[in-house]
């Protein structure tokens, strides 16, 4: 999808162009190009003999289109599947008073999470966790693993899996933990 938006979007692109727009081999380019150009989604012109510019064609525009689509839609599902599984989790949460939480994992399924649990305003966030302190500018500091030692905390609600591998390196004890379940997350 990344390839046909660039030629979609930067009038007369080259391979070359488009290696070092998307960082991938040379020979998967061309490879991806050849097929495109075969299915009519990419027209070529040739400008000398080791030089050919692309372009993309009317069906090219629809079928970019249709994997637009696709790409979205299955992210929004995954979406929603995770907002479903966390939600349960947070609900095990307010059924065992559990309100001090901590969220391990600064990634997508961390800022899922995060979003949750403001939205329900019955929790206090302890903090987050991640392998890497940082400040995303959200008000919020990630800080590292090792800050954990120090929290004041109900659980830990995981949703980074290094985590799970720092803790286990570093305590025996597992039932701080609420590991976030999304089997078949991400499909």
């Amino acid at each position: 999808m990344k390839i046909l938006e660039i030629v979609e979007t930067t009038p007369k692109v080259s391979q070359r162009k488009i290696v070092g727009q998307t960082g991938l081999a040379a020979s998967l380019v061309h490879s991806f190009m050849r097929r495109v150009i075969n299915k009519g989604w990419v027209k070529t012109r040739q400008v000398s003999a080791k030089r050919w510019l692309y372009y993309l064609t009317p069906e090219g525009f629809v079928e970019k289109g249709k994997l637009t689509i696709s790409y979205l839609s299955h992210t929004l599902s995954n979406y929603r599947l995770a907002q479903e599984r966390i939600s349960g989790q947070l609900d095990l949460c307010l059924e065992n008073g559990w309100r001090r939480l901590v969220i391990a994992g600064d990634g997508d399924l961390g800022e899922i999470t995060l979003l949750n649990v403001k939205s329900r305003g019955e929790f206090e966030l302890a903090g987050i966790l991640s392998d890497q302190a940082s400040d995303p500018g959200n008000g919020l500091p990630v800080q590292g693993f090792d800050t954990v030692k120090e929290m004041k905390y109900d659980k830990i609600l995981v949703c980074d899996v290094k985590f799970l591998y720092w803790w286990q390196d570093h305590f025996q004890d597992n039932s701080d933990l609420l590991v976030l379940n999304l089997d078949g997350w991400a499909k």
